[in-house]
């Protein structure tokens, strides 16, 4: 094994992050020019002013529910209900909104774990009697956000929002 001395490491180090600025600064504004070509999705969002809406988990009602209530603002389950394949919570809130003004959700949970998995659940004013619905990616304890572009069924009008909590609490039993 060859030494290296300090000035050549140094030299090294210093290319390698000359490189690493140019790289940056080179991707990071093509990235920016290209965003609506390589993410057409997004094309109707960039034209509109957010406006967001936020709904508190007091706002919904418990429709399958083992143990909990309200607590101020938040719905809080310490308990969920026994069912097949999983035990399972389900609260549901109706409000008419339009699926393009609303592309992201961004959300709350507090006590989430790699084994309670977290779905949406939706209605839109076309099908009534259709669910649709997307899991939330495990984002860990406290706030998330949820790109809700990824389902071809967030469009429309929305008439009934739910949100489904299935596994198991822990510290429930």
């Amino acid at each position: 094994m060859s030494q290296i001395s300090n000035r050549d490491f140094l030299k090294a180090l210093a290319t390698a992050l000359l490189a690493l600025v140019i790289s940056a600064a080179v991707l990071i504004p093509a990235y920016l020019a290209l965003f609506t070509t390589l993410h057409p999705e997004f094309a109707d969002s960039q034209e509109r002013s957010a406006k967001p809406a936020t709904i508190n988990g007091a706002q919904f009602r418990p429709v399958v529910f083992g143990d909990g209530g309200i607590e101020g603002s938040s719905a809080v389950i310490s308990q969920l209900a026994e069912g097949k394949p999983a035990d399972q919570a389900v609260l549901l809130h109706q409000r008419r909104f339009s699926a393009a003004d609303y592309p992201f959700l961004r959300h709350h949970i507090e006590g989430w774990h790699p084994g309670l998995r977290v779905m949406l659940f939706w209605r839109r004013a076309d099908d009534p009697q259709t669910n649709h619905y997307s899991e939330l990616d495990y984002t860990g304890e406290g706030a998330g956000y949820f790109n809700l572009l990824r389902s071809e069924e967030w469009r429309g009008q929305i008439v009934e929002l739910a949100v489904g909590f299935f596994g198991e609490l822990r510290g429930s039993r």
